[in-house]
């Protein structure tokens, strides 16, 4: 079974195993999780949300892709994104991280292959 977020809020996720992460993470389909490696390219001073970003999550063929995009949803998703966001064979959830959160915990414990990428500031 899949890691689920225990508690997360503003700077932070902490998941039910105990592990915890003050920076944006990557949630692969496989359950497993890293930091995300953020592009250079900004928008508004916030760092966007790549194609190339979706194309890996959805090469790990999950059913679901949840995509949280910030407290205040902030983090940018450029129109070369939102295509590759429709091009993705999974359904993708996008929303603001609280509400991904949840999205995603419900995906996975009902046993889905969910990819996520949770942006944990604004």
């Amino acid at each position: 079974m899949a890691k689920l977020v225990k508690r997360v809020g503003f700077g932070f996720i902490e998941f039910d195993d105990g592990s915890a992460y003050e920076e944006d993470v990557v949630i692969h389909a496989d359950g497993s999780v890293d930091v995300r490696k953020k592009p250079n390219q900004r928008v508004g001073g916030h760092r966007i949300l790549a194609p190339h970003e979706v194309k890996a999550l959805a090469s790990e063929k999950p059913d679901y892709i949840v995509i949280g995009t910030g407290h205040q949803e902030a983090l940018p998703i450029p129109p070369e994104t939102q295509r590759a966001i429709e091009e993705v064979s999974a359904e993708v959830c996008v929303e603001a991280t609280p509400k991904a959160v949840e999205a995603y915990n419900e995906l996975a414990a009902s046993g889905k292959r969910v990819a996520a990428i949770f942006h944990l500031t604004c």
